[in-house]
């Protein structure tokens, strides 16, 4: 007994080309206990070729070898990659030839070119020249107030407080010691430098009538200054607050003079000791003629004496308060309170 599915092969074999049999329908319903009646039947012939196969049944074309799946690959065995052809590789310019450059030529119609001069440096100049272009760097107009200012400095992950001077020298003395030298002589014998008490309340810490302050201003350069003036703060009879100061000055033949401008309605003595006692100790003490390490050892000889004779008073700012209206030396009028370097 043949079954369905062989019944089917035979007639839709892709071998099988002949023509179909009469009554095939009939022996297929037959062979399946299917009862068909003649109304059923259809009434026409299958056209010639209908029963072969579309396509060649082997060969590149075969249908089962375009869509067939390849074996998908394991872990434990992979199927290596088929190498991509390699790229070709963009051939590299050559480099420009290092042979000097030709030398601009001028056109027919221009003429020659003249020769370029060689460049002109500051320290060739005469010594005149360069003396004028310092005095237009350097100069100031008006009195420079010499402060010591803290500034934050950051290094690595945390931040410093550095103390620096100001004013600040001007950026030419840091091109090499001889401009250094030329530029700092120019700028601190030119101008005229005040040391005086700040009124600012970051700066008033840094007190530069303070002989600490002072001798930390001192520097190799300050040997040039000329005219140096210090203040001190004071006040007088009927309480009103001004400022006398020391007048500090060296000449061109290094000799130093120290005055102050105190009115003389008012009592000078202890201006005046310190003045000569300053004069007296500045070779002793290694001060030679720096103004501003004498500024400081001024500082120092009035805050010694002050501390003998006066007390502060802190409801006045610190200024020292005299014990008495008159001097028992001069008979002249005392000032009630009057300021000192600390």
């Amino acid at each position: 007994m043949v079954s369905d599915g062989q019944d089917v092969q035979m007639a839709t074999s892709p071998c099988d080309v002949s023509e179909p049999n009469d009554g095939i329908l009939e022996t297929i319903m037959g062979l399946r206990g299917l009862d068909i009646s003649q109304e059923s039947l259809f009434d026409f012939e299958l056209p010639p070729g209908s029963t072969e196969w579309p396509l060649s049944p082997y060969g590149p074309q075969s249908p089962h070898l375009q869509y067939a799946k390849g074996r998908k690959p394991t872990r434990d065995k992979r199927c290596s990659a088929i190498a991509s052809p390699a790229r070709p590789v963009k051939a590299r310019k050559p480099k420009r030839s290092t042979s000097a450059k030709r030398k601009a030529e001028p056109r027919q119609d221009h003429g020659p070119l003249p020769p370029r001069d060689e460049p002109l440096h500051l320290l060739n100049l005469p010594g005149e020249l360069r003396d004028i272009i310092y005095d237009i760097l350097c100069l100031r107009k008006d009195q420079l107030y010499a402060q010591l200012r803290p500034t934050l400095q950051r290094k690595g992950r945390h931040l410093r407080k550095v103390i620096r001077r100001h004013p600040t020298e001007p950026i030419l003395a840091l091109v090499n010691k001889q401009l250094r030298c030329e530029v700092l002589s120019v700028f601190y014998t030119a101008n005229s430098f005040v040391f005086r008490r700040s009124n600012e309340a970051l700066l008033e810490t840094y007190n530069m009538t303070n002989p600490i302050y002072l001798a930390r201003f001192m520097t190799p350069a300050t040997c040039f200054l000329r005219k140096v003036e210090l203040k001190f703060e004071a006040k007088g009879m009927l309480g009103i607050p001004f400022h006398f100061s020391y007048k500090l000055q060296k000449s061109q033949a290094e000799v130093v003079t120290i005055s102050h401008d105190l009115a003389k309605t008012y009592c000078s003595c202890l201006e005046d000791n310190a003045v000569a006692q300053t004069l007296a100790e500045r070779n002793r003490s290694g001060v030679g003629n720096n103004l501003v390490g004498l500024a400081a050892l001024i500082s120092t000889q009035r805050q010694n004496k002050l501390d003998g004779v006066a007390y502060k008073d802190r409801l006045e700012g610190g200024l020292y308060k005299l014990p008495t209206a008159r001097c028992v030396l001069c008979h002249r009028a005392n000032l009630t309170h009057v300021g000192a370097g600390m």
